[in-house]
Order: C-alpha cells, then structure tokens, then sequence
C-alpha cells in the first residue's frame, strides 16, 4: 500500500511542476530606446527585460520612439508609466552577451492595459 502512495504521490509532484504560467497584471515605469526595453515594478526593486510575441507594446514603443524623435535627442530614453498583463519568465540565459541577459528576469507583454505620461 505504502509504494502506490508514493508513486501517486510522485506523480502529482510532477504533473504540478508542469503548469503554464498565466498573465499576471504588473504596474511600473517602461523605459525605451536604442538597446533598451526595460520595466522597473512600482513594488520591487527588480529590472525586466520586456517584449512582446505579439504586438502588445507595439503602440507604446512607436509613442516613445516618437518622443525620441521630438526630442531631438535630448531625451533618448523616455520613460512612461505603464499596466499590463505579462509572464515573468524568470533570469535570462546569457547567450552571446546579449542585452536582456544583463537584466533580473524577462517579462513577456502579452496585454497593455494602460500607459501614462509623466
């Protein structure tokens, strides 16, 4: 009786760890630029590398690249406030020194809710 306890017990363990991560709702500062994607929690002191698979923040990236452009560059990297739903996938891999492995975690944007201006 004991080994088939373990064995469901086992099973479960491993049928748990395979869950899909589900969007969460984060809110903080998105900064944007020539090599720079990065979005800093208002509740944590942590730096993401954000993307999208989708075109999620594609309107938020051309508004900032507009700033860019207004700026003249006097402002090349423009921050605004942001909410959106996004997977913390966790550290990156360093892979050829490429930028996002220099930052706490990646975060996949799959929704933005709202952006503000400062």
């Amino acid at each position: 009786m004991k080994p088939l306890f373990l064995l469901v017990g086992v099973l479960v363990l491993f049928g748990c760890t395979e869950n899909a991560k589900e969007p969460v709702l984060y809110k903080g500062v998105y900064t944007y630029g020539f090599e720079v994607s990065v979005f800093s929690p208002d509740d944590e002191a942590k730096e993401y590398w954000l993307y999208a698979e989708n075109q999620a923040l594609d309107e938020v990236q051309q508004m900032l690249t507009n700033t860019i452009i207004v700026a003249n560059g006097d402002n090349p990297y423009p921050s605004v406030h942001i909410e959106f739903y996004g997977i913390d996938e966790g550290r990156p891999t360093i892979n050829d020194g490429e930028i996002p492995s220099a930052y706490d975690a990646l975060m996949n944007v799959s929704k933005v809710v709202n952006i503000e201006k400062f």
